[in-house]
């Protein structure tokens, strides 16, 4: 939402590359440009409740776990705010 500078960073990753970095890296670049170029004031992170994975790549690149958004399976919401 560019009125309220608030972004989203999605991921996706194949099975073979898990534990080599690569998303982390990449979602602490997307991260990175969101604050500091695009002068975000919010950045999230969504994710299913069972991802215990992503849970642990947001909380390593330093966002808080904000809610649980109920459905018909629970996604879990972390969040960085820009300063």
């Amino acid at each position: 939402n560019w009125q309220l500078r608030s972004f989203e960073v999605g991921y996706w990753g194949r099975t073979q590359y898990l534990g080599a970095g690569l998303i982390s890296e990449g979602v602490a670049a997307l991260v990175s440009y969101a604050l500091d170029n695009l002068m975000a004031n919010r950045v999230f992170l969504t994710m299913d409740e069972r991802n215990l994975a992503s849970q642990r790549l947001a909380e390593r690149v330093g966002h808080d776990r904000m809610s649980i958004q109920g459905g018909l399976r629970n996604t879990r919401v972390y969040s960085i705010i820009g300063t």
